[in-house]
C-alpha cells in the first residue's frame, strides 16, 4: 500500500455535474447555489491538477462550507467529490484523522461514492483497523463492481489474514475487467505460493511475461517484485533465466544476492555482494546491502565500519542511515541509533523499519507518547507490516491507550504467517490468564 493509487480526482463526475447544471441553466432551472458549488469545484479540482496543492485544499472545504443538507442529488455528488479530494490531500500529508474525516463526508454524501469507501478503507488500514478497513472495501465493491482498485485492494488484505479462497474470488473478478493487470497478476502468484501451488504460479508468471513484455528490464521488475514479496522459487526462476542470458547483469545479480538472503544464507549473498562490490564500488544499494549481510552474520564491527563509510559517501540515501541505525542498536550505542533513525525517516518519512525501531527505542525510554507516534507512522508507511502491528497492538494494550484496537492488531499477527504470530498468540494467551486472574509469569518483562 506504498503507493498513491486510490487517489482520484473525480474530473469524470464533475463533468457530469456541470453538464447537468449547464443544461439546467439554459431552461432557468438551476439554482445559482448549484452553479456557484459547481464553478468552486471545478476551480479546486483545476488547482489540484496544477499542483497547487494548498490552495485546493482551501477550495475543496470551501464547497463543503456550502454544503447543503437538502442538496440535489448532483450537488450531493460534487460535495461527496470535493471531501473525497480533501482527504486525499491530508492522506498525501500523512494526516491519518483528518483524511478519515474526509472520507467519511465523502460518503455520507453519496453513498454510492466507490472511490470514497476505497479510500476510506485505505485509510482504516493504515491505522491498522483491519476489520474496518475490510468493510469499507468490501462496500466499495458493491457499489461498483467493475472497478479493480478496491476489488485489489480487498483480496490484498484478505492475503494478509489468510482468507485464500475469498482471496482467489475477488482477484478473478479483477482479471476479468482488466486481464492483464501486472498488480492483479502479483497478487494471484503470492495467493498460489501461499497456497503451495507451484504449477498455478507457474502459469501466472507466464502471463505476467507476456503482459510486460519479455525484456530484461521487465523480468527484473518481476524478480524484484517476487523478492519483496517472499515468493522465493518463482523469483530464483526468472533470476536464473536472466542471468543465463547475461551472466554480468548486475542488477539481476544483486536481487540474488536478496534472495539468497530471504532464505537466511548470508555466506552466499555476502559472497554475490562483495564480487559486485568490486565491480561497482560507488553502487549505495551494494553497499548497503553487504553491511545489512555482515549484521545478520553477527559481524557487527565490520558492518558498522562498512556502514559509516557508505553514509559518508552516500549521505542523502536513507537505506544507508537505517543499517548504520541497526549497527549502533547493536553495539548498545542507542543515542547514536536513534540519530541515525531519525535521519532515515527525515530523508524517507515513510520508511517504515525506522519509525518501528524508533518506537522501540521510545518503549525503552519510558516515551509513552513517542512510543505511539512512531509505532503509528510505522504501520502508516506498512499496514502489513507484522513488527508493527505487534508493537502498536501490545502497546495499545499495556497502556490502556486504546485496548480494543490493540487486540484486533495482536490478533492479526497471531493469525499471520510472520515469525511474530507464535509471540502473539502468547501475549493473547497470557491476556487470557490475566482476565481469569491468573499470573502469566510476565514478572515485568512486558
Amino acid at each position: 500500500m506504498k503507493r498513491m493509487m486510490w487517489i482520484g480526482v473525480w474530473a469524470a463526475v464533475l463533468g457530469a455535474c456541470q453538464a447537468q447544471v449547464e443544461n439546467e441553466n439554459k431552461n432557468g432551472a438551476a439554482p445559482e447555489k448549484s452553479m456557484r458549488a459547481a464553478e468552486a469545484y471545478n476551480q479546486a479540482v483545476s488547482l489540484q491538477e496544477a499542483g497547487n496543492l494548498e490552495e485546493a485544499l482551501s477550495s475543496f472545504q470551501k464547497v463543503l462550507a456550502g454544503a447543503r443538507t437538502n442538496a440535489i442529488l448532483d450537488d450531493r455528488r460534487i460535495f461527496s467529490g470535493a471531501a473525497n479530494n480533501a482527504g486525499n490531500l491530508y492522506l498525501m500529508r500523512n494526516n491519518l484523522g483528518r483524511a478519515e474525516f474526509y472520507y467519511r463526508q465523502a460518503v455520507d454524501w453519496d453513498s454510492e461514492n466507490a472511490l470514497g469507501w476505497n479510500n476510506l478503507g485505505a485509510v482504516l488500514l493504515k491505522q491498522g483497523r483491519i476489520p474496518e478497513a475490510q468493510k469499507s472495501f468490501e462496500r466499495a465493491v458493491r457499489e461498483n463492481p467493475l472497478l479493480a482498485m478496491p476489488l485489489n485492494n480487498l483480496a490484498r488484505l484478505l492475503l494478509e489474514v489468510g482468507e485464500l479462497r475469498l482471496a482467489a474470488e475477488y482477484l478473478i473478478v479483477s482479471l476479468k475487467l482488466n486481464s492483464g493487470d501486472p498488480e492483479t497478476l502479483f497478487l494471484l502468484a503470492r495467493l498460489y505460493d501461499q497456497a503451495g501451488m507451484p504449477e498455478k504460479q507457474e502459469s501466472v508468471w507466464k502471463a505476467l511475461i507476456e503482459v510486460s513484455g519479455n525484456t530484461p528490464g521487465n523480468k527484473l521488475m518481476l524478480a524484484t517484485h517476487y523478492v519483496r514479496e517472499g515468493v522465493l522459487d518463482q523469483a530464483e526462476k526468472v533470476l536464473q533465466e536472466m542471468l543465463s542470458e547475461n551472466p554480468d547483469f548486475p542488477e539481476a545479480q544483486l536481487q540474488m544476492a536478496r534472495l539468497e538472503g530471504r532464505r537466511g544464507r548470508w555466506h552466499e549473498a555476502e559472497d554475490i555482494l562483495k564480487a559486485l562490490a568490486k565491480r561497482y564500488p560507488a553502487d549505495p544499494a551494494v553497499c548497503n546491502d553487504l553491511a545489512s549481510v555482515l549484521i545478520e552474520q553477527g559481524r557487527v564491527s565490520e558492518a558498522t565500519a562498512q556502514a559509516e563509510s557508505s553514509t559518508v559517501r552516500f549521505p542523502g540515501v536513507a537505506e544507508n542511515w537505517y543499517v548504520l541505525g541497526l549497527c549502533y542498536d547493536k553495539t548498545g550505542d542507542v543515542v547514536r541509533a536513534e540519530s541515525a533513525f531519525r535521519h532515515c525517516v527525515e530523508l524517507k518519512p515513510g520508511y517504515a523499519r525506522a519509525w518501528n525501531d524508533l518506537g522501540v527505542i521510545a518503549v525503552h525510554r519510558g516515551d509513552a507518547d513517542g512510543a505511539l507516534d512512531a509505532f503509528s507512522k510505522a504501520l502508516a508507511a506498512d499496514p502489513y507490516f507484522p513488527d508493527a502491528q505487534y508493537n502498536l497492538g501490545r502497546f495499545l494494550v499495556l497502556s490502556q491507550a486504546d485496548y480494543d484496537r490493540g487486540i484486533h492488531l495482536m490478533a492479526t499477527v497471531a493469525d499471520g504467517h510472520s515469525s511474530l504470530a507464535a509471540q502473539a498468540v502468547k501475549f493473547m494467551d497470557d491476556l487470557i490468564l490475566i482476565g481469569q486472574g491468573k499470573d502469566p509469569g510476565w514478572n515485568g518483562k512486558q
